[in-house]
């Protein structure tokens, strides 16, 4: 099995899910260009991370990459080890921030792809960080009293921490928000995910 990533990027995720199941695995670090590569096209046309490669069988995006490494290692309890209710719920806070949060920072990395001048630019960059607060916001109020989003950490907080190591990169201000840094923290001390983001 291999799996292709990008330091820093969501593909961290995956990484952190197939070091919980202890797969065995190769980690491909790619890098901008390489994606665009014949090669990586022929695996994956859209050109881009993550990849999971198992076999003769090509999969991509976060959703669906998680959802097949939960049930080829249902022991690694990749959404929790909650009852059917708490893992749908860490399903949920999954699908918030890949559909949310991430399609946010989306144009924070690329407002070149929304809009021409440098002036319009920035005006939209100031608007996805003022709706990303908001986000972090309802996110912070739900860790009131809880350790994770869910009963037991799980691959959504993984992929949180990940957004925010982006917030605190590009500047999005979530000082109001006083539950983060201390989850951010205890995500961060996960053995797995502290493996995985020193190798960033």
């Amino acid at each position: 099995m291999k799996f292709y990533m990008l330091p820093g990027a969501c593909s961290i995720v995956g990484t952190v899910a197939l070091e919980w199941a202890g797969a065995d695995y190769e980690l491909v670090r790619m890098d901008h260009a390489g994606t665009k590569s014949p090669e990586f096209l022929a695996k994956n046309p859209h050109g881009s991370v993550p990849l999971l490669e198992d076999g003769d069988f090509y999969l991509t995006q976060n959703t669906a990459i998680m959802q097949y490494l939960s049930e080829q290692y249902p022991q690694a309890h990749l959404f929790g080890q909650g009852d059917a209710k708490q893992q749908a719920k860490a399903h949920q806070w999954f699908g918030m921030v890949n559909a949310d949060i991430h399609s946010k920072f989306s144009i924070i990395f690329g407002p070149q792809r929304y809009a021409q001048s440098g002036a319009a630019q920035a005006e939209v960059v100031a608007s996805a960080k003022v709706l990303l607060q908001g986000l972090f916001a309802a996110v912070d109020t739900h860790l009131n009293g809880r350790d994770y989003l869910a009963e037991g950490v799980s691959v959504a907080d993984v992929y949180l921490l990940v957004t925010l190591n982006w917030a605190a990169k590009t500047g999005v201000d979530l000082s109001a928000c006083k539950n983060l840094e201390a989850y951010k923290a205890r995500v961060s001390a996960n053995p797995a995910v502290a493996k995985v983001l020193a190798l960033q």
